[in-house]
């Protein structure tokens, strides 16, 4: 399936990326939070690599890790790679589920929408693979006036509903 990935990371064209889980990988506290849900049949979100449906996605998830852990927006890469996706789940949910593990708030619903979505019409999906291989890089993509800023609120407001 040919998906986009966002990323600080410099790959060459024609690169199998594989996730490194070695063990100086850290495991977030939300990482635990999914990988202690998911069905056993599927991967570990922890070891796993993440792809969008397109540029604007892959952009807007790698703008906001950026954001996040304080890193310039000029290391920001853009790929387009072919993944066989283990799990296809609702991005907004790992947002809301950091925050609420922050707050001292139950996450356990919002795990189990994101493993297995019950509300119909999820927006922003992020792909988990294990692998995948680096077609091209692509540019970023301005999100200033893109569906994708408002169609992310739609998820979020959603979310809301669901935590409530």
């Amino acid at each position: 399936m040919v998906l986009y990935h966002g990323t600080t990371n410099t790959y060459e064209i024609g690169q199998i990326v594989v996730k490194d889980s070695g063990p100086s990988h850290a495991i977030s506290p939300v990482d635990q939070a999914f990988d202690s849900q998911r069905d056993p049949r599927l991967g570990l979100r922890q070891n796993a690599l993440y792809a969008a449906a397109n540029a604007a996605w892959a952009t807007a998830y790698i703008q906001a890790e950026c954001t996040f852990n304080g890193r310039p927006a000029s290391e920001i890469h853009i790929y387009k790679v072919r993944m066989s996706p283990f799990h296809v789940g609702p991005m907004a949910i790992v947002d809301f589920v950091r925050k609420a593990l922050n707050a001292g708030e139950p996450t356990d619903a919002l795990v189990r929408e994101y493993w297995s979505p019950k509300e119909p019409r999820w927006h922003f999906l992020e792909y988990l693979g294990t692998e995948f291989l680096v077609l091209e890089e692509v540019d970023q993509v301005d999100l200033t006036f893109r569906a994708e800023s408002y169609q992310y609120g739609v998820d979020r407001d959603r979310l809301k509903r669901l935590a409530a």
